[in-house]
């Protein structure tokens, strides 16, 4: 069941962030150390989910802003982008990447993470689907030089928010909104099974 209507929804992820580090693990724990933490408000949109699910790599826009207090406060995306359960190398492992870019102190910064859904045990699951790990480059997009590391999660008060901000987009009808939200929610199922239950 496809819809040519797409849906959106929030999230905000916050984590330990540390510069001048290039691993996520690494950097977190540095971040916890030192109380240095780096936050993500991302606004995701599908609006069109006939496409979406077509493009291997479901492909969705990404707009926010992200706060890193050695850097700025909220700092406003100019462009992002978020694919979801992309496949890997290894059979059935997947990722859904972030990629926001920002400028901040009159700098271009590019936050880009990963969360790594594996095939294993279904007890991994939220942990895997909660989890980012990012690194920030200085520069117009990930393939700039990294200034900092860290690992940013989703705790279940903010997936609760998460769910409760689904909204459908370039729909009018009841149905149309009904028809856009099960699909991508057949979608999202669909992968986990696949996933952790194949």
């Amino acid at each position: 069941m496809t819809s040519a209507g797409g849906v959106s929804f929030r999230e905000l992820m916050i984590g330990g962030f540390a510069m001048g580090e290039t691993d996520p693990i690494a950097g977190e724990r540095e971040g916890v150390r030192s109380r240095s933490f780096l936050a993500m408000q991302a606004f995701a949109a599908i609006p069109n989910l006939g496409g979406f699910l077509a493009d291997p790599e479901h492909t969705g826009e990404l707009a926010g802003s992200v706060r890193f207090p050695p850097l700025s406060g909220w700092a406003q995306a100019e462009r992002g982008v978020f694919k979801l359960f992309v496949r890997g190398q290894e059979p059935r492992a997947k990722a859904m990447v972030y990629t926001m870019c920002f400028r901040a102190q009159g700098r271009e910064f590019c936050l880009h993470g990963q969360k790594h859904v594996m095939s294993r045990s279904v007890l991994h699951s939220w942990k895997d689907t909660t989890t980012l790990y990012c690194s920030l480059h200085q520069g117009s997009d990930e393939h700039a030089p990294v200034f900092g590391a860290g690992i940013l999660h989703l705790t279940p008060l903010q997936f609760a928010r998460q769910l409760a901000s689904f909204r459908t987009v370039n729909v009018h009808s009841l149905s149309e909104k009904a028809k856009a939200l099960a699909s991508f929610g057949s979608f999202f199922a669909r992968e986990l099974i696949d996933s952790y239950l194949s």
